[in-house]
């Protein structure tokens, strides 16, 4: 889906109903805009867990399922992490008592801006694994994202002196290779 170039929302009507064809693209891309993937069932059944937080950020490899897909920016790289389903969740958020975002569960009815398109900042979004989605149960790709909530709203407010809650996680992928390092 077509995204003004350093936005994030879309500009056309009724978008979530949005279906282009190969031969629409070049109608619709062709001023070298952002581009916006819609999420679900409309993409084959991507969803996308969008690590708002530093602290999810930071936490995400050690609670989410291993993935070959992810990207980000430069100062939130590796914030999208990539599953696809026959069945997808629904979409949730899950916020901090202040109301900030700390991570989201993307799907129905919603998108993401993919890379190489560009982020209100001027930061480019980027791909730091661009190979296949994971699969993961439903149930279970929702247990594992409401835990590194979890986490992510307990690192937030743990003791600046002490390590933040890293070591509730089991195994943690390694950033370079995308693949499970085992502690």
């Amino acid at each position: 889906m077509p995204i003004p170039l350093g936005a994030k929302a879309p500009r056309i009507p009724n978008w979530p109903a949005l279906r282009l064809t190969e031969r629409d693209l070049p109608t619709h891309f062709s001023n070298g805009g952002n581009i916006g993937l819609i999420l679900g069932a409309a993409s084959g059944g991507l969803v996308d867990i969008d690590a708002d937080c530093p602290e999810a950020g930071m936490l995400a490899k050690d609670f989410l399922p291993l993935t070959g897909m992810m990207h980000g920016q430069a100062s939130k790289a590796a914030s999208h992490f990539w599953y696809i389903r026959d069945s997808v969740p629904a979409a949730k958020r899950f916020c901090a008592p202040d109301g900030a975002c700390l991570v989201e569960i993307r799907s129905n009815g919603q998108m993401t801006i993919l890379p190489p398109s560009v982020h209100p900042s001027g930061e480019t979004y980027a791909f730091d694994c661009d190979d296949a989605p994971g699969r993961i149960e439903v149930a279970e790709l929702c247990r594992k994202v409401a835990r590194l909530a979890a986490a992510a709203l307990l690192a937030r407010h743990w003791p600046a002196k002490r390590s933040a809650p890293r070591r509730l996680a089991r195994p943690r992928w390694h950033a370079s290779s995308c693949e499970l390092e085992r502690r």
